[in-house]
C-alpha cells in the first residue's frame, strides 16, 4: 500500500507597513507596530517594509527589513506595498493605518491605531484621491479589532482579537533611561499636538521635546496619572498603555473610552473644561482616589495576555489563507 505524504504548510509570511516608524515614531500606529514585532511568532516570516531606504533596528533576528525608495504616502500604500508583498511572496500585508491598497493582490490586515476613525477628507484633490483609494481598499481588508471595544463602523471583514499592549509597558516604576530627565512627579499627556485646543486647558504644563520612542515605557511607568482629552486609539494608544502600566486616568467620556477603561478613570464631558481640570487636580493631590483608579487599571489590564493575542492572530491568518 502506498503511503500518502501531506507536506507541511509553509510558514506564514507577513509584510508590515513600517511608514509610521519613520514618520511618526511616537504615534499609536508606530507603538502597536512595535508591539506586533515584539510578539512576532518564531514560526512565521516577519518582514518590515520601510520607505526611502532607511533601515530601522528592530532588536530581533526574526524580523527582516525590506526597503523601497519613495516619499509619497499614497503611492506607498497603493503601489509600493503591494509590489513588495508580491516580490517577497507575502501572504499578508499588515498596516496600523486606516487605509489599504485597492488593487494589490496580497490580502491586507488592518489594525486601526488612530483616534480618528471618521476618515476625514483631505483638502487637496490629490489627497482626497489617495484617501478614496485607501477607503476602497479597506472594503477588501480584514479589520483586526480589540474585543473589549464596541464594533466600529468600518468597511471590511471584522475579526476580533484579545486586547494587548507592548510587553515593555508594565506596572511599577522604572529607572529613567540615561539622558532622559523626568520630574519626580508628573501627569502625562501623550498624543496629537492640537496646540490650540490643548493649551486652553493645559497652558501651565511643561512639554517634553521629542523623545526616543524606546523611552516611552519609562515615561509612562514614572508618571502619577495619564490625561487624555480626546478619543482613544483602539490599538497602541495612550489609554491602552496607561492601563497596562496601572495608571489612574482622566479622559473624555465617550463610547470607546468608557469601554476601554471602565472604572479605571475619571470620565468627563468634553465640553466641561472646569470639571476636567478638577478631575486632573483630584488625581494629582488625592492619593486615595488615585490608588483606587490604579487598582482598577491593574485589574483591567491583568487579563491582557500576549500569548492569547498571538494565538488568535495566528488563527485569523491561517484560517483565511486556507480559503
Amino acid at each position: 500500500m502506498a503511503a500518502h505524504y501531506n507536506a507541511p504548510m509553509a510558514a506564514i509570511c507577513v509584510l508590515h507597513d513600517g511608514w509610521p516608524l519613520l514618520y511618526a515614531p511616537e504615534s499609536a500606529e508606530a507603538l502597536h507596530l512595535r508591539t506586533l514585532m515584539a510578539l512576532a511568532p518564531e514560526d512565521a516570516e516577519t518582514l518590515l517594509a520601510l520607505p526611502v531606504g532607511v533601515e530601522i533596528e528592530t532588536n530581533s533576528k526574526k524580523i527582516r527589513n525590506v526597503l523601497a525608495e519613495t516619499h509619497d504616502h499614497g503611492a506607498w500604500q497603493q503601489r509600493v506595498l503591494p509590489r513588495l508583498a508580491e516580490e517577497q511572496q507575502a501572504d499578508w500585508v499588515h498596516t496600523t493605518q486606516l487605509a489599504a491598497s485597492l488593487f494589490g493582490k496580497a490580502r491586507t490586515l488592518v489594525s486601526p491605531a488612530t483616534s480618528d476613525l471618521s476618515q476625514s477628507e483631505s483638502r487637496s484633490l490629490r489627497g482626497r484621491l489617495a484617501e478614496a483609494q485607501g477607503r476602497g481598499g479597506l472594503a477588501r481588508a480584514t479589520i483586526l479589532w480589540p474585543e473589549d471595544l464596541p464594533d466600529p463602523r468600518l468597511p471590511g471583514t471584522l475579526r476580533k482579537l484579545p486586547p494587548v499592549a507592548h510587553p515593555d509597558f508594565t506596572p511599577g516604576k522604572a529607572m529613567p533611561p540615561v539622558g532622559l530627565e523626568l520630574p519626580e512627579e508628573y501627569l502625562l499627556y501623550h498624543g496629537a499636538g492640537d496646540q490650540g485646543a490643548l493649551l486652553r486647558l493645559l497652558e501651565s504644563w511643561t512639554w517634553l521635546p521629542q523623545v526616543d520612542a524606546q523611552h516611552l515605557p519609562a515615561i509612562y511607568q514614572n508618571c502619577i496619572a495619564v490625561v487624555h482629552p480626546g478619543p482613544p486609539a483602539p490599538w497602541g494608544g495612550t489609554l491602552r498603555h496607561g492601563l497596562a502600566c496601572g495608571k489612574a486616568i482622566v479622559a473624555h467620556q465617550e463610547a470607546l473610552t468608557q469601554a476601554m477603561v471602565g472604572p479605571a478613570a475619571y470620565l468627563i464631558s468634553s465640553d466641561d473644561l472646569r470639571a476636567f481640570g478638577a478631575a486632573i487636580i483630584t488625581v494629582a493631590v488625592d492619593e486615595k482616589a488615585r490608588e483606587k483608579l490604579e487598582a482598577a487599571a491593574n485589574q483591567r489590564s491583568a487579563s491582557w495576555k500576549a500569548i492569547a493575542f498571538q494565538i488568535e492572530l495566528k488563527h485569523v491568518m491561517e484560517k483565511a489563507r486556507k480559503v
